[in-house]
């Protein structure tokens, strides 16, 4: 989230008709029928320039003939990607040379709730054990 870098992938639609939908989408895997027929090769991603000025845009994972251009005023990148195949699948990767300086970690779950949980379970313990050697006490009477 911090580096500046993010893969990209997409598909081109099967062929077939155009109005039947696909009946088993997920994220994983989009419907690929469905859709009207793609008449330009050029796919257009937002990169704000905010994180390109003074960088080199990379793009790894483009075949032989695709090329790619970043225009930093309309803060777009351009691929064409000229396989046109019916369900052929592009993914790129692309960075930023030199890359960003991440300004702040990431948090996860146990970063943010660690100590909280910890406490807790402490606490719960501590109740328990309590309770467990009054149950003791009282049978040793």
């Amino acid at each position: 989230m911090t580096t500046g870098s993010f893969v990209y992938e997409w598909a081109n639609p099967d062929a077939g008709a155009a109005d039947v939908p696909s009946v088993s989408a997920s994220i994983s895997e989009p419907p690929r029928n469905g859709h009207p027929k793609i008449t330009a090769l050029e796919t257009e991603i937002f990169l704000p320039s905010l994180i390109t000025h003074g960088r080199k845009v990379v793009v790894h994972g483009l075949d032989a003939n695709d090329s790619h251009v970043y225009d930093q005023s309309r803060q777009t990148l351009f691929i064409v990607a000229r396989d046109s195949k019916p369900g052929k699948t592009h993914t790129i990767e692309v960075s930023l040379s030199p890359p960003l300086i991440p300004t702040f970690e990431v948090n996860d779950f146990w970063s943010d709730f660690g100590p909280r949980v910890l406490a807790l379970l402490g606490v719960l313990f501590g109740v328990s054990a309590y309770w467990f050697l009054l149950i003791l006490r009282s049978y040793n009477l």
